[in-house]
């Protein structure tokens, strides 16, 4: 016997309680897949939105890398993705990065990705800083358990937690 289907709008009680969801837009099926697969791996820009917090930055393709790519941000800094996501090759590209995922850069180290920005608010919820850093008009979101100061930050973004996906119309 199947098991019982249900809906919900409530996103962390799909996220907690499903072994599979359906994501829809407009009617229409955007995403099946486990909630890990959906919050990990969104197949375009609606389900990325969608499904928790993510920043969502337009994007131009610069070259194929391996498996990944490499991408130019609205401020000309460049991002190297470790897996691309969709066919980079397209016109309309989005980054997706989901905040919890994106690294303050301390003093002297050199991660990958690095992108400046300057601190416009930081709110402490739940044990963890949320911070929003503006990066050429841009505002990011970060989650991070550092403590941060209003005024210039560096961020970093590992290659293997950057998405590129087609641009929903």
């Amino acid at each position: 016997m199947a098991p019982a289907a249900t809906h919900t709008h409530d996103q962390s009680e799909a996220l907690g309680l499903s072994d599979r969801i359906i994501v829809l837009n407009k009617g229409s099926i955007a995403q099946i897949g486990t909630p890990r697969a959906i919050y990990n791996q969104p197949e375009n820009e609606f389900v990325a939105d969608f499904v928790g917090t993510t920043n969502l930055l337009g994007v131009e393709f610069v070259e194929k890398r391996g498996a990944g790519c490499l991408v130019r941000l609205p401020n000309r800094t460049l991002v190297e993705v470790g897996s691309a996501s969709t066919n980079v090759s397209g016109a309309d590209l989005v980054m997706s990065i989901r905040p919890e995922r994106i690294l303050v850069a301390l003093e002297g180290e050199v991660p990958e990705n690095l992108v400046r920005g300057s601190v416009t608010a930081s709110e402490f919820q739940s044990g963890m800083n949320i911070v929003t850093v503006d990066v050429d008009g841009s505002p990011i979101q970060v989650e991070t358990r550092s403590s941060v100061s209003s005024g210039p930050i560096t961020l970093s973004f590992p290659k293997e937690d950057v998405l590129i996906l087609s641009k929903s119309a």
